[in-house]
C-alpha cells in the first residue's frame, strides 16, 4: 500500500500516523517517531505534522484563523517522504501558544461551519479559546491538567513513587466516582479561588483523619472550579463546545452543565484528523512553504 499522503497526530507523548488518500483513511498506525512508519513512499510524498512545536517565529499572532499561520517544511528529516509542520498561534497578553490545539479547533469548524463561541480544549493543559468568523479571535490557556496528576500523585493515588504518571493516566470521570463530592468542591472553589490551596489541605486532613487519600473528586473539582473562576469571560453566556477524550472532558461537562452552561462535545482524536485533512487542502492550495 502507498498512501498519497501521510497525516501524523502528535498528542503528548503519543503518535498517531494515518496514511492517506485524499480524505479517506487506509491505515492507522502507532508510531514512535516519524522514522516509525512502516508504508511505502513516492518521492515526495507529503507527511503533515501537527502537535510538534514549530519555531515561536513561525507563530502567527491571534486573531487569525486556526491554520493561518500556514506550515513549514522541515529540513531535519532523513527518512522518506518531505515533513511539513503545522504552525501554531500565539497571543501576546495574556502571553499563551498553541499548537495542536489549533488544528483540533480547525477540525470542529470543518464539522460546524459557521460556528461562533468559545471552545474549551481539555488535556494536560487546558485552552479557552474565543472562535468567531471562523478565526480564534483570543485565548486563555491553564495547566490544570498536569497540576492535578501532580497533586494527586502526592496524595499517594497513583503508584509507582516520584516519577509523574505519563498524560495516560485517567483521573478523570469513572467507575467509583462522586459526583456530589465533585460538585461541592467544585461550588467551593469557583465562589471563592483564592482559597483553593486551603481547600485542598482542608481535603487532605480530612482523609487523614478517616484513614484515606485526598478523594479524586476533591482534587478534581477544587482545580477545576478555579479555572471556571478565572475562564468566566469565556463561558459564561457563551455558546460553548469541549474538545478532548470523553473521560477527561466529563467533569468539565458536569462542572458547566452546573452552571446553566450546556456544552457540545467533541472527540479530540476526531478533531484533530479533521484538522489535518483541512491543514493538507490549504497545503495542496500552495500554502506550504
Amino acid at each position: 500500500m502507498q498512501p498519497e499522503w501521510i497525516a501524523v497526530d502528535q498528542d503528548g507523548h503519543k503518535i498517531a500516523a494515518y496514511a492517506m488518500r485524499g480524505d479517506t483513511v487506509l491505515a492507522r498506525h502507532s508510531a514512535a517517531g516519524l522514522n516509525d512508519l512502516p508504508w511505502d513512499m513516492a518521492p515526495g510524498t507529503m507527511i503533515l505534522v501537527n502537535g510538534a512545536a514549530p519555531s515561536p517565529a513561525n507563530y502567527t499572532i491571534v486573531p487569525a484563523a486556526p491554520l493561518g499561520a500556514g506550515f513549514l517544511r522541515s529540513m531535519d528529516h532523513q527518512g522518506p517522504g518531505d515533513v511539513y509542520y503545522i504552525n501554531g498561534l500565539q497571543q501576546k497578553a495574556p502571553a499563551a501558544v498553541m499548537n495542536g490545539p489549533a488544528c483540533a479547533i480547525a477540525g470542529f469548524l470543518a464539522a460546524h461551519p459557521g460556528w461562533d463561541g468559545v471552545v474549551c480544549l481539555v488535556g494536560d493543559d487546558s485552552i479557552w479559546a474565543q472562535i468567531s468568523a471562523n478565526e480564534v479571535v483570543s485565548f486563555q490557556s491553564f495547566v490544570t491538567g498536569r497540576l492535578c496528576r501532580l497533586l494527586w500523585q502526592e496524595a499517594g493515588l497513583l503508584p509507582g513513587g516520584g516519577a509523574l504518571p505519563d498524560a495516560d493516566t485517567d483521573i478523570s470521570a469513572s467507575d467509583g466516582f462522586d459526583p456530589d463530592l465533585f460538585l461541592s468542591s467544585l461550588q467551593n472553589t469557583l465562589a471563592r479561588p483564592e482559597r483553593l490551596a486551603a481547600h485542598l489541605a482542608e481535603h487532605q486532613a480530612q482523609a487523614l483523619l478517616t484513614g484515606g487519600v485526598l478523594p479524586r473528586e476533591a482534587l478534581l473539582g477544587a482545580t477545576i472550579g478555579a479555572e471556571l473562576a478565572a475562564a468566566k469571560p469565556y463561558w459564561l453566556g457563551q455558546n460553548l463546545a469541549l474538545i478532548g477524550d470523553h473521560d477527561a472532558c466529563a467533569p468539565y461537562a458536569a462542572a458547566l452543565g452546573a452552571q446553566g452552561a450546556p456544552v457540545t462535545i467533541a472527540e479530540g482524536a476526531q478533531m484533530r484528523l479533521a484538522g489535518l485533512i483541512a491543514a493538507r487542502h490549504l497545503a495542496a492550495g500552495g500554502q506550504a512553504a
